[in-house]
């Protein structure tokens, strides 16, 4: 009677699947349940920690990243290998971990094979740029408002709230937490006199989506 084949462990789809994403991904596996410096790489499927994938399988992370076992986010990865629940870590500059080449939001799933999950890494490093950007250029409105003495306000549509600028609330003697409610009649602080001419322009405004003076 002829021994019964070996088994052979099944193909880890899920391990292929995150490999095939046209992001970076990291392929960890916990030796040691208890201890977090224990992850290794197993894969990689970009050029990662701006080092070759053949010089990063099989070496430890804390190796490679020391900062990932300070910061505690190898603790994380550690936990969702325990628990099997993902989580979402970042956003991740060069200025915490040197070793990246841009910033990254940090996803990391449970795999289906033992003691492994993936650490897939989402660059948002243009958009932060953008965000920044647009900080500055309200930051740069808000001081030539102030120089100029010129207020302005900002109604999201369609029933969002009215927002103002620190100098329209300045130049109106209120807190900005007190603008008008969009739904709620003219505020006390308007002269009677004008409220039925501001009402008549805001319906012009919304009646006809043109600019006004």
């Amino acid at each position: 009677m002829s021994p019964a084949p070996a088994a052979v462990a099944p193909p880890d789809r899920d391990r292929d699947l995150y490999l095939r994403l046209p992001v970076a991904v990291s392929i960890l596996e916990l030796e040691d349940h208890a201890d977090p410096a224990s992850l290794r790489v197993v894969d990689v499927n970009h050029r990662l920690y701006r080092s070759t994938r053949d010089a990063l399988i099989g070496r430890r992370l804390v190796d490679i990243v020391p900062q990932a076992v300070e910061s505690g986010r190898a603790a994380i990865y550690a936990e969702v290998v325990r628990t099997g629940r993902g989580c979402e870590l970042g956003p991740i500059d060069p200025a915490s971990a040197p070793i990246l080449d841009g910033v990254y939001v940090i996803r990391a799933v449970p795999l289906a094979a033992e003691r492994t999950v993936a650490v897939v890494f989402l660059d948002v490093t243009v958009q932060r740029r953008l965000e920044a950007s647009e900080q500055l250029s309200r930051s740069q409105l808000m001081r030539v408002q102030e120089v100029a003495q010129v207020g302005s306000w900002v109604w999201r549509l369609p029933d969002g709230p009215i927002l103002w600028s620190d100098e329209m609330a300045r130049m109106l003697g209120r807190p900005k937490s007190e603008a008008p409610s969009p739904s709620g009649p003219p505020p006390s602080w308007v002269d009677p006199a004008d409220n039925a001419a501001l009402v008549a322009q805001v319906a012009a405004l919304l009646r006809d989506r043109r600019p006004r003076e």
